[in-house]
Formats: C-alpha cells, sequence, structure tokens
C-alpha cells in the first residue's frame, strides 16, 4: 500500500537476506517484512513513537548500515510551525528507534540514505533543490550542501 506517491514506498533486502517494506498511509509509516523474496509479507505493523506522531510522516528512504542498525529517514511536519522537514533516526528491531533527529528545516524530502566506506553517512534531499546532510554520528547534521543534479545519476 501507499500513501499515493511513488516516494512513499522503500523497500531494503537486509543482511539476513529479508525483505522489509515501510511505507507511508494515512499520515503514517507501516512496515512489512518477507523471508521468501517478497512471495508472502507479515501483517502491517504501524511504526511505533517516537517515529510516528500526531503529524505527517512520509516519504520513507531505508538503509542498512554496517553496523546491522537499520536507518530511517523519511519527511515530516512534526516540527513547531508544522512545516515539513527531514529526519533521520535508526533502529535494530523495528521496535525501538532513537529519537528522529532533524536533518533540514527547509522543505526537502529524503531521496536517498547511504553511509560511506569511512562511517560517514550522507542524506541527499530534493525539493526546491536537490542537496545533501552529513552525519557522523546520526544525531548532529551538517546544513544541507545544494548539490548538481547530475551528480545524483549514480546513486
Amino acid at each position: 500500500p501507499s500513501g499515493g506517491r511513488s516516494g512513499d514506498v522503500a523497500v531494503l533486502v537486509d543482511q539476513q537476506q529479508r525483505w522489509i517494506a515501510v511505507w507511508s498511509l494515512w499520515r503514517d509509516l507501516y512496515v512489512s517484512f518477507s523471508v521468501d523474496n517478497g512471495g508472502t509479507w507479515s501483517a502491517a505493523v504501524k511504526l511505533p513513537v517516537p517515529v510516528n506522531s500526531a503529524h505527517n510522516e512520509e516519504v520513507p528512504k531505508l538503509l542498512q548500515d554496517a553496523q546491522g542498525r537499520y536507518l530511517l529517514a523519511f519527511s515530516s511536519d512534526r516540527n513547531l510551525f508544522h512545516t515539513r522537514s527531514s529526519y533521520v533516526c535508526w533502529t535494530e528491531d523495528f521496535v525501538n528507534f532513537s529519537a528522529p533527529a532533524r536533518i533540514s528545516s527547509d522543505a526537502l524530502s529524503p531521496l536517498r540514505i547511504i553511509e560511506r566506506s569511512d562511517g560517514m553517512y550522507l542524506t541527499y534531499l530534493y525539493g526546491s533543490r536537490t542537496a545533501v546532510t552529513t552525519s557522523r554520528d546520526l544525531v548532529n547534521w551538517s546544513p544541507p550542501t545544494t548539490v548538481r543534479v547530475l551528480s545524483l545519476i549514480h546513486i
């Protein structure tokens, strides 16, 4: 199921070859798992607080990092003024999540999150411009830096 846009569904094959789908539906994010290459799926589960809030969560992106943690980037209007911003949090089990870190106050949505070999995390964002923000600890993020769209072809 989708919230209506193609960016509202993220699928990841994790290190155990399990398929994980996260999607936005009715302002919340849900997860489901498949252990048979997508042949069957577990029942959908609404992600808990602090991921889902009383606001709109959408445009999920997933990554499993070298430590085995699952990183979730998403867009939400959870801030004081209910303007759309991008956030990143992590989990080891899709039950307990870190507090989402605001990575951009601009109305930009996550496009992709990656981990470089040196341990630096990069989240590419899009909207009125395309930008990248970086972090070493998943809590403190650099201000978004505008990048040329052509540079995103290989991500």
